[in-house]
């Protein structure tokens, strides 16, 4: 709510508290990388989108030892979406160190 109403800062603070509760959440690492994305924080959104697949991928491989192959793949597909906001943050961190190399 608060990150809708523009309140960034007090969203991530949200986000952190809620991070440090349950730190193996998906769903919260992409709201923190979502909201530093919003705010132009690349290097954040970047590092909290990697932990969020790592979340989903773990989630993933949880669901599929216990044999639930519908939630596994549920998870695993949420992490090869190439239309996700993590994609499109990856894509441009990459383009960015290759102009980069280039200048060199």
């Amino acid at each position: 709510m608060r990150r809708t109403l523009g309140d960034f800062a007090a969203a991530l603070q949200d986000a952190d508290r809620a991070l440090e509760l349950d730190p193996s959440s998906a769903d919260l690492y992409y709201f923190r990388g979502h909201t530093h994305f919003i705010q132009q924080h690349r290097a954040q959104a970047l590092a909290d989108f990697r932990r969020q697949g790592e979340a989903r991928l773990y989630a993933g491989e949880k669901a599929l030892l216990a044999g639930d192959r519908t939630a596994a793949a549920g998870h695993f597909r949420t992490c090869l979406n190439p239309a996700s906001k993590q994609a499109e943050l990856l894509i441009e961190s990459a383009a960015a160190e290759l102009r980069a190399l280039g200048e060199k």
